[in-house]
């Protein structure tokens, strides 16, 4: 109806218009007609270009429309498949949880199986144990035999294998009993006990000991049993180091000078003028030794022959009043002359003053034992050239043999 409409419209106004010319120009009627005819089928073509561009315009619109529910339809299918998934995940998250809620039930059954099972363990533990070494009676408890868990009791009677037993149910060690007492007395922690038997035992029984010590494995006493001197410091020269000790024959005899007596063996880069090896380890700040004039020199104490082994603390040197004052060096540790330790580093030093103080002592820190030592030069003494002067050599610390 409004095509109609619009077209009616248009033909009525055009007729208008051509009336308007007809009596304007005095157009016969078969003009004016023919006129009208070619103005409606214009009008006529512009009204159906109109409606295919409309319908052109809707198709798209409706192609749109069905390309949108198109869309929503596999986004709904899209979402519809996430829920489903979601609900399986689910399923399985909730499964899982039961297997692991049963699993962690099981394992605090099992915890509480073993607390009850090493509570018996702990009360085995704590009973007596009889000891039958080589025909003498022992008698103490697990805890304390098996303080070490490296050591042969404590293998023994962790279940690795079969005690034997004796006739009245005692462990029977087929060894000498020697002095077990001392080991059992470290054993239960009774230390001053422990010290005390050590320094009573012979030479002959020290040594038992110390066999005896290495087939039970108990070596923090073997490290007790071997140190046989401890050397402390209290001012220089004052009889209580370590070479004073082997001079006079580890306490048992009048002082000799141990380089002169064989119980250290003294070194060196270069001697000097001929010196005496004895004075670097003279016991006192009279002696004199000095190297040649050359860079890093050394002198080299070694204990080896003595067969100890020291883990220094202090140690003391002079100047042997001979005019060189050393200045820069190292004291260095060594096992067998070939790798070096140093144990301490001294850079322009004055604590040694040419003419006013000629010995000097200086504490170290060191947990490491050396049968050798070496004073090493890195740098010029106090006349500015390189003779390197050490006498009266002296150290303390805690000697193992």
């Amino acid at each position: 109806m409004r095509i109609r409409f619009y077209s009616l419209h248009k033909v009525t106004k055009t007729s208008l218009l051509l009336t308007k010319n007809v009596n304007a120009n005095n157009m016969s009627p078969q003009d004016v007609w023919a006129e009208f005819v070619k103005q409606n089928d214009k009008f006529k073509k512009q009204l159906e270009q109109s409606l295919e561009e409309k319908e052109k315009s809707i198709s798209a619109r409706l192609s749109e429309v069905e390309k949108k529910e198109k869309q929503l339809k596999e986004q709904e299918k899209q979402m519809k498949q996430i829920e489903e998934r979601a609900m399986l995940r689910e399923q399985e998250i909730e499964e899982h949880v039961k297997v692991w809620t049963r699993l962690l039930e099981d394992l605090e059954e099992r915890a509480r199986v073993l607390d009850e099972l090493s509570g018996r363990i702990n009360k085995t533990n704590a009973k007596v144990v009889k000891l039958n070494i080589g025909g003498t009676i022992f008698q103490t408890t697990y805890d304390t035999l098996t303080k070490y868990p490296d050591s042969y009791f404590a293998v023994r009677f962790n279940g690795n294998f079969t005690s034997e037993l004796d006739e009245s149910g005692a462990h029977f060690i087929d060894r000498k009993p020697g002095r077990f007492d001392i080991i059992l007395d470290h054993l239960r922690g009774e230390d001053d006990e422990v010290q005390t038997a050590i320094k009573s035992l012979t030479p002959n029984d020290r040594a038992t000991l110390i066999r005896d010590v290495g087939f039970y494995g108990i070596y923090s006493l073997m490290e007790q049993l071997t140190v046989i001197f401890d050397s402390v410091y209290t001012r220089d020269y004052d009889n209580n180091g370590i070479l004073y000790w082997l001079g006079t024959q580890r306490g048992t005899a009048p002082y000799t000078n141990p380089h002169n007596s064989g119980k250290v063996i003294v070194s060196s880069s270069s001697n000097g003028a001929g010196c005496d090896y004895s004075h670097v380890v003279c016991n006192n700040s009279n002696g004199t030794f000095y190297t040649n004039n050359a860079s890093n020199s050394f002198v080299v104490i070694d204990f080896r022959p003595s067969n100890i082994e020291i883990t220094p603390t202090y140690y003391t040197i002079s100047d042997g009043r001979c005019g060189y004052s050393i200045r820069s060096w190292v004291l260095q540790g060594s096992q067998d002359g070939i790798w070096w330790d140093t144990i301490k580093e001294h850079f322009d030093d004055m604590s040694i003053i040419y003419g006013s103080k000629h010995t000097q002592s200086w504490n170290i820190e060191c947990t490491k034992p050396y049968s050798m030592f070496r004073l090493y030069s890195t740098g010029p003494n106090h006349m500015g050239n390189h003779f390197f002067a050490v006498s009266g050599f002296e150290i303390y610390g805690t000697v193992n043999e």
